[in-house]
């Protein structure tokens, strides 16, 4: 268990985070709807309208460039998901193996981390 807890932790950061960027992904969405909304709202008997237009566009620009940004980074988060569910099912079936002197030594390090913090 002490070998699947951390990956199982890391899983549930990566979901996390993928919820996070999930969420940016729709306040881009709303907000090139904004954009594109005020673009066909602007005056284009005014004066700087030219202007205007080019730099909410260029807004819209930089908006979807975040926008695949973003979902880049949720198909990379999704495959360490993967790799961890891997990792995991490894070790559930006995095809990983852990030296023992490795694991002891593990163990001696968080019993001194341990001791260390209720000390502090």
């Amino acid at each position: 268990m002490e070998l699947i807890s951390p990956r199982l932790s890391r899983v549930t950061d990566y979901e996390n985070s993928i919820n996070d960027i999930k969420k940016s992904i729709e306040a881009n969405d709303h907000s090139i709807l904004v954009e594109d909304y005020e673009i066909i709202a602007l005056d284009n008997k005014h004066p700087d309208y030219k202007q205007r237009k080019e730099a909410k566009e260029a807004k819209i620009k930089v908006l979807n460039e975040s926008k695949e940004f973003y979902s880049k980074e949720v198909v990379e988060l999704e495959k360490a998901i993967a790799d961890q569910k891997v990792s995991i099912l490894k070790i559930e079936t006995g095809e990983t193996k852990v030296c023992l002197d490795s694991l002891n030594d593990l163990v001696n390090k968080m019993i001194k981390q341990d001791a260390y913090k209720q000390i502090a």
